[in-house]
């Protein structure tokens, strides 16, 4: 109660507080401590930020910030050729732009430059080897960002991350270098998809990142950005039912149900069922009855702490081509490693 209190010396009107919380605040833990005969003596409350409400905030904010971006995209010419019976997928493993990471002690630097290097360079290669397909999906699975804003930490444990620049320029490098990748999608397919998945560094970024190439690509029909805030999306594209969430909130083994439960109409119609995940940073694909669950890597370097934890896994960006009848019917990589070769 000493808030109440505190209030009132600052003049602010008790019908101000909503169940004795602030504006735009929840409680959270209360401590109460009684004296000898059972009395309460004092209350400590603990209130904390309405996370939704600050990120509708945020995101309108973004929406007003993004107004000079509106259809600033150029015209790229569509392909002279496409095979509307192939959809590819570029799956982007946890990106992490704005981590900062030093070769010293993780033995691989990263930093908004290499990030961006290693994007740009994987999505030429892997563009440049896609076949003709029609339909592409830009799928970035989440954390595609290393922090969510200025405070540099991560949103729900508060951990404080290694990072190589201000919120504000990372977030702006970011979005141009997924801009660029868009681009480049565009030179080979006719229509592009863009999912960006909300992951746990980046949830209200990666909704903003959408806003942001949203307004950018207004005036282009071809470029399709989802808007939507759900952690789960999917698609249908034939007898292919391709579905996404970034990991942190759902048990990979718990994906299947969820996507029987979620889409029991494109459950039923199709035959090829996959989920792709990111967060883990490592690659594995478990069929499951029905469905299967595929986990990507990523392109980014380790951080100090996941270095420290023991995490290791190798680097790579894939292309994925689906069939409309016949389900996966391709797929190549790109390892990092290849531009050493190519220098």
């Amino acid at each position: 109660m000493h808030r109440l209190r505190e209030a009132a010396r600052k003049g602010i009107a008790p019908g101000h507080f909503e169940n004795g919380t602030a504006p735009g605040y929840l409680m959270g833990k209360v401590t109460v401590q009684r004296g000898p005969g059972g009395l309460v003596e004092r209350t400590w409350e603990r209130q904390s930020p309405d996370q939704e409400q600050f990120a509708q905030q945020f995101l309108a904010f973004i929406e007003e910030a993004s107004q000079p971006l509106k259809g600033l995209a150029p015209y790229v010419p569509p392909p002279a050729h496409s095979d509307e019976a192939l959809l590819a997928v570029y799956p982007i493993g946890d990106h992490h732009h704005g981590m900062r990471a030093d070769p010293d002690e993780t033995g691989d630097a990263y930093d908004v430059k290499i990030a961006r290097h290693r994007l740009i360079s994987s999505v030429d290669y892997l563009v440049a080897k896609a076949p003709p397909a029609k339909s592409a999906l830009l799928l970035n699975l989440g954390d595609y960002y290393h922090i969510n804003d200025s405070s540099e930490t991560t949103p729900a444990s508060g951990n404080k991350m290694d990072t190589d620049n201000r919120f504000g320029q990372v977030f702006d490098t970011g979005a141009m270098n997924l801009i660029a990748c868009v681009l480049r999608l565009l030179e080979k397919h006719e229509t592009v998809h863009v999912w960006n998945m909300r992951g746990n560094h980046d949830p209200d970024a990666a909704q903003a990142l959408s806003v942001a190439m949203g307004f950018y690509f207004h005036n282009e029909p071809r470029v399709i950005v989802d808007r939507g805030t759900s952690l789960f999306k999917f698609m249908r594209f034939g007898s292919n039912l391709i579905a996404s969430h970034h990991g942190h909130g759902t048990k990979p083994e718990a994906l299947p149900l969820l996507m029987a439960v979620d889409r029991k109409e494109d459950w039923a119609a199709t035959d090829y069922r996959v989920w792709h995940v990111g967060h883990f940073h490592h690659r594995s694909v478990k069929e499951h009855p029905g469905c299967d669950i595929e986990i990507h890597r990523t392109l980014a370097g380790t951080d100090g702490w996941h270095h420290g934890k023991g995490y290791r896994s190798r680097r790579e960006m894939q292309l994925i081509v689906y069939h409309r009848e016949t389900g996966e019917a391709w797929r190549t990589r790109f390892d990092p490693k290849m531009l050493k070769e190519a220098a």
